[in-house]
């Protein structure tokens, strides 16, 4: 039997690229121009190791802590293939992950300096054991994963505050202190197929190839409004629509710029902008402005203008849809 699912779209790698170095621009802030660029082609590098005879390090550097180097190897580990974050892994736990089926890793260490730097204590290979509570010890008291205590650490303001003052009284009553000879941190359980299996799908409308199924758009189930993707057993039968573009360009994740280039041209304040697309900028700027009911609501008169105005030249062409939900909106509109 042949296969009923369309090809897959050529993929057009400068805009790829470009996309790339974009999605860094929104989480990282790096010094120069030129290290977008050295980033964004170190993730494309990362796909295509096996065509390289050698390959580069990456390094993310910075004179003080808590400057974005965790941040930038987070965004990282979403745009690689494989990816694999630890503090300091064993020699043997190195070799079982490169030999796995699945294709080749890539390696991503935080607090690198705890192996090689001046923090190593003179031992590489992570044999060495402080003395006294460790990072689990505390996780355990305050009764909150081993993530959350390193980003309590770390990042304190991405932590709720009752959070917070767990682990903090958990530290004080353990008496937990950052060693300097280990840089203890937790290890960061992330999905390693997030730019796979999300990434990818969200800003193309398909998935990937993977035996035995070709390349295939994501189904897409209609209720929640406006549609989830289905997944699971048998998920295209289940679903009612799927993913593929009608346009070219016309994705969901595209909708998503669409909502934030129709914000912008409304004049749209940042902050009302960042929380309706679910960003969060740590900014000076965006921690002293606030949100006010009637900036909620001016934007909303002026989104249901534009709605009204698109729902009247829908209705202009023709007075019914396939689509259910907006055949019913038509056929209110002509009572």
């Amino acid at each position: 039997m042949t296969s009923t699912n369309p090809p897959a779209p050529p993929i057009d790698g400068a805009a790829l690229l470009d996309e790339v170095e974009a999605f860094h621009r929104r989480f990282n802030v790096f010094p120069t121009e030129h290290a977008y660029v050295a980033v964004a082609l170190w993730d494309a590098h990362a796909h295509l190791i096996d065509a390289f005879d050698g390959t580069a390090r990456l390094a993310f550097l910075s004179p003080e802590p808590g400057s974005g180097k965790s941040r930038a190897l987070e965004i990282t580990e979403t745009l690689t293939p494989r990816a694999a974050t630890t503090v300091n892994a064993s020699a043997n736990a190195l070799f079982r992950l490169v030999e796995a089926d699945g294709g080749t890793p890539t390696l991503l260490f935080d607090e690198i300096d705890t192996v090689f730097g001046p923090k190593a204590g003179g031992n590489a290979n992570g044999a060495a054991r402080h003395v006294g509570a460790k990072l689990v010890d505390v996780a355990r008291r305050a009764e909150v994963s081993a993530a959350t205590v390193s980003n309590v650490l770390n990042r304190p303001d991405m932590v709720a505050e009752r959070t917070r003052i767990k682990v903090e009284t958990a530290i004080a009553d353990l008496g937990y202190v950052r060693s300097g000879q280990t840089g203890e941190t937790a290890a960061h359980w992330r999905r390693t197929g997030f730019a796979t299996w999300l990434f990818h799908p969200a800003t193309t409308g398909w998935y990937p190839k993977k035996a035995p199924q070709e390349a295939h758009p994501v189904p897409v189930m209609a209720h929640p409004w406006p549609g989830v993707p289905a997944r699971g057993r048998n998920a295209s039968g289940r679903a009612d629509a799927c993913s593929l573009p009608i346009a070219r360009g016309l994705t969901p994740h595209g909708l998503r710029h669409s909502h934030k280039t129709v914000m912008e041209e409304l004049g749209t304040p940042p902050k009302l902008m960042d929380e309706r697309m679910g960003h969060e900028d740590g900014s000076v700027q965006a921690r002293y402005s606030h949100i006010t009911a009637r900036m909620r609501n001016r934007l909303m008169g002026e989104l249901t203008e534009q709605w009204e105005e698109a729902l009247a030249a829908r209705s202009a062409m023709h007075p019914r849809s396939p689509v259910r939900a907006l055949d019913a909106l038509l056929r209110e509109r002509h009572g």
